[in-house]
């Protein structure tokens, strides 16, 4: 009996052409299902997230910036050449006086616009007022040329390149400036600093004599022509020149007063010049006594405490302003008759102490 031949088809599925279109439809059916949720989630992150970037950037602009400070955060971590939320990122801590985090948006703000005159602007104010001249320098003269019609930053940068040495840069803002304003005697004594730091004395002060020539008893000028005689060699010029600053010029008086010592002692008038020091420390404590004052307005103790050290030292001019102006708004104040009615003891007018005494009270 002959074998018969194995069933090659015992183990094998069967094919069938409607069980592969099955098959086929199931497969489609994924695809479209895994496709749709794709692109829901695509839709809802474009649209979600574009609202939720318009709602912070309305709450910054709302000065609500604490409440949008997240969103603006999530919406920049999605595009981070987003210049719209990194300038009310910016605008929101400067506000909020958070330097560190202002110079950070501030920064990327001005290198995602470069020509943003806001965006320099801001950040040209933000390192002057931090007096980091060195980098509001370059954003300031990129600024100017930007708005080279803008007077007071062309002022401003004169300064600035002036105070970081850059003396060719400031005569070069010095001189634009005079070419609008010739008669402006600050920008004129500005003009003579200049020439003295390029190292040009003569140019300098015949700067300074023609400026006292067309505005006379000017102490700016005065003060400085009197410094650059002592500068020259020429102190005895220095002297009256000083003098009248001295005498005149509360501002400026003490700084005339270092220099007029210094003429003094060198045309060999030392004992000129020692009064002249002692008066000069005479004003250093009046101006220590009234910075104190005015940062404690309503300490009324402080103002006599300090007249009275200036009455003492024998500043009685100075003293008695002080004492007496407390007395002014508090008439009846009984330490301030009991300083005056010291001084006045000292003083030898028994009369005044005494009535300061019967006013003080017991």
């Amino acid at each position: 009996m002959s074998a018969e031949p194995p069933n090659s088809t015992a183990h094998s599925p069967v094919f069938t052409p409607c069980a592969h279109a099955r098959r086929l439809r199931v497969r489609i059916l994924a695809f479209v299902g895994v496709l749709a949720l794709v692109v829901g989630a695509a839709y809802w992150w474009t649209t979600g997230s574009d609202t939720s970037r318009k709602d912070a950037l309305i709450a910054a602009n709302e000065g609500r910036f604490s409440e949008a400070e997240v969103g603006l955060k999530a919406a920049l971590a999605r595009n981070t050449n987003d210049h719209e939320v990194v300038e009310a990122l910016a605008r929101g801590y400067l506000k909020a006086e958070n330097s560190v985090e202002a110079e950070t948006y501030l920064s990327r703000w001005v290198e995602l616009r470069p020509d943003d005159r806001d965006a320099r602007r801001f950040l040209f104010e933000f390192y002057r007022k931090a007096k980091n001249l060195e980098k509001a320098y370059p954003h300031g003269r990129h600024l100017l040329e930007l708005e080279p019609g803008d007077a007071k930053l062309r002022n401003s940068l004169m300064g600035q390149a002036f105070s970081t040495a850059r003396f060719e840069e400031a005569e070069g803002y010095c001189q634009a400036l005079l070419r609008s304003q010739p008669n402006d005697r600050d920008l004129r004594s500005m003009s003579a600093q200049i020439r003295r730091a390029r190292g040009d004395m003569a140019g300098a002060c015949a700067v300074l004599d023609q400026l006292l020539k067309d505005v006379p008893n000017y102490t700016p000028t005065m003060l400085l022509r009197g410094i650059y005689f002592i500068e020259s060699g020429q102190p005895a010029e220095a002297a009256p020149l000083l003098r009248e600053v001295l005498k005149n010029d509360r501002q400026r008086q003490r700084q005339a007063g270092y220099h007029l010592a210094i003429a003094l002692e060198r045309v060999g008038d030392r004992e000129g010049a020692d009064r002249v020091t002692a008066q000069v420390r005479r004003l250093q404590d009046v101006a220590n006594a009234e910075e104190a004052i005015r940062n404690q307005p309503d300490n009324l103790d402080l103002p006599v405490r300090l007249g009275e050290e200036l009455l003492t030292a024998g500043h009685t001019q100075d003293g008695l302003r002080l004492v007496e102006s407390v007395l002014a708004v508090a008439p009846t104040f009984a330490p301030a008759h009991k300083a005056l009615a010291n001084h006045y003891e000292r003083a030898g007018e028994p009369a005044k102490a005494a009535e300061h005494r019967r006013r003080a009270g017991p």
